[in-house]
């Protein structure tokens, strides 16, 4: 009896011992998977250039679109747009960083079967929002259906309402307060202007294809460039007047947005102002203003400097935009954690329409993911991945005519520092590559004694 006693108490010490080791080896098999150390294999992590993969998830597949009215500091009413992450058509509670866009060409738009399109339908929108992310747009004062008068462009007025929109989405509880944002053309410049404001909230923007000085692009070499701004005035009041804009959701009936319209037939347009600027310290008439120094994006410099010294700027640029040499002026001045890319783009981007020109101006398809770069951005400085972004040199630059397996290279200045500077006269054609009356040549010959001009 003894013995049977002494074995069975061997035996329960036996299960004890058992049991132990298997919550042991339980507990072992989750946190290896969680650490990826175990002998299962971990999601293989990518991030370099255009590449992104297992620091983050597409955790979310469905989004809720809402629109209402924010009132800034002098009581204008702007119109925004937010897409939120969402589950079971409900959006998700937990508090998400936003990243934004400050747009002149209307927060969403009507397609021509009348229904609306809004960032979040683009792809690339939807990839970073399923990441979890806020997305939203909105309406710059005067334009869409917001309410406001423009009196010029990239305005104190403008530049403030960047603030304040910034400080409102921070305060909202389904956003974490980590804030970014987005865009091209006038909506990169507007990232610029905002950055320049010193919003503690606003932490990482990607501006691109933006300009950097107003009197060098309306007036290049001293000539106004008068069919540009003439055309792009006469299309920004068409929007700001005659093209109806979606109304928010508390507007169905477009009673407000009708009302801001309204508004917006008192709206000073490019064309008006810039036109007697002929010079970079002109005053607008009557406005003890000068619009070239005072209204030109590069005034915001010395804030982006100081105020918004903490923002991070990752500047896209193109080869075939209006832009590349303000994107590489950009990077020169700003003092900001910052990056650069040049991309065989244009200024429309480098959607499916552009890849089939690049085609055959570099030789290839061109592919590149410049969304994984965002991705890369965003979840760097808005959620804190380490992601090694930051480790890389901060200039990427595609080089045309290079093969496709070395065409992108990296630097840290620029320019670069094994460049050497060379002189081109002007000097009569025809080349022979293009059919036009100004085929002419650039020799390194100078041609003080050959005529370098066309005759009409």
């Amino acid at each position: 009896d003894k013995n049977k006693e002494e074995v069975e108490k061997m035996n329960q010490s036996c299960k004890k011992c058992v049991q132990f080791i298997l919550i042991f080896c339980f507990c072992y098999f989750l946190v290896s998977i969680g650490s990826g150390t175990g002998a299962f294999p971990q999601e293989e992590k990518v991030s370099e250039l255009g590449k992104y993969e297992g620091y983050s998830k597409p955790i979310y597949d469905e989004w809720v679109r809402l629109s209402q009215y924010v009132t800034v500091r002098d009581g204008t009413r702007l119109a925004v747009d937010i897409c939120r992450p969402a589950k079971n058509g409900i959006p998700v509670s937990e508090p998400l960083p936003l990243i934004w866009t400050h747009s002149r060409y209307h927060r969403v738009h009507y397609t021509e079967e009348g229904k609306i399109r809004s960032v979040v339908d683009s792809h690339g929108m939807q990839r970073i929002l399923k990441h979890g992310y806020i997305i939203a747009a909105v309406d710059v004062r005067g334009g869409g259906a917001s309410f406001g008068i423009r009196r010029g462009i990239f305005t104190p007025e403008e530049a403030q309402d960047s603030y304040d929109i910034n400080e409102w989405f921070a305060k909202q509880p389904w956003c974490d307060g980590n804030i970014g944002m987005f865009g091209g053309s006038y909506l990169g410049i507007t990232q610029y202007i905002a950055a320049g404001m010193g919003s503690p909230h606003l932490k990482a923007i990607v501006p691109a294809v933006a300009m950097f000085d107003l009197y060098s692009f309306s007036h290049p070499g001293g000539v106004y460039q008068d069919d540009f701004i003439r055309d792009w005035s006469g299309i920004v009041k068409q929007m700001d007047i005659d093209i109806p804009t979606p109304p928010v959701d508390e507007d169905p009936q477009s009673v407000l947005a009708k009302e801001a319209i309204e508004l917006h037939k008192a709206n000073v347009f490019p064309y008006e102002y810039t036109t007697p600027s002929a010079y970079r310290d002109t005053i607008f008439p009557g406005k003890h203003i000068k619009p070239s120094l005072e209204w030109s994006p590069n005034f915001y410099l010395k804030g982006i400097n100081t105020k918004g010294s903490h923002v991070a700027v990752y500047t896209v640029g193109g080869w075939y935009d209006i832009y590349p040499r303000d994107a590489m002026t950009w990077f020169n001045n700003l003092k900001n954690p910052q990056k650069v890319i040049i991309l065989p783009g244009s200024h429309s981007g480098t959607g499916d329409g552009w890849k089939k020109t690049t085609r055959s101006l570099i030789g290839f398809d061109f592919k590149f993911d410049l969304i994984a770069e965002h991705l890369r951005w965003y979840d760097y400085w808005l959620k804190g991945i380490d992601n090694g972004i930051m480790d890389e040199q901060p200039i990427s630059y595609f080089i045309m005519g290079a093969p496709e397996d070395n065409a992108w290279r990296t630097a840290r200045k620029w320019p670069l520092p094994e460049v050497e500077k060379m002189h081109f006269y002007f000097h009569e054609g025809p080349s022979g590559s293009v059919n036009s009356t100004n085929d002419g040549l650039l020799k390194e010959i100078s041609a003080e004694s050959v005529s370098g001009g066309d005759t009409y």
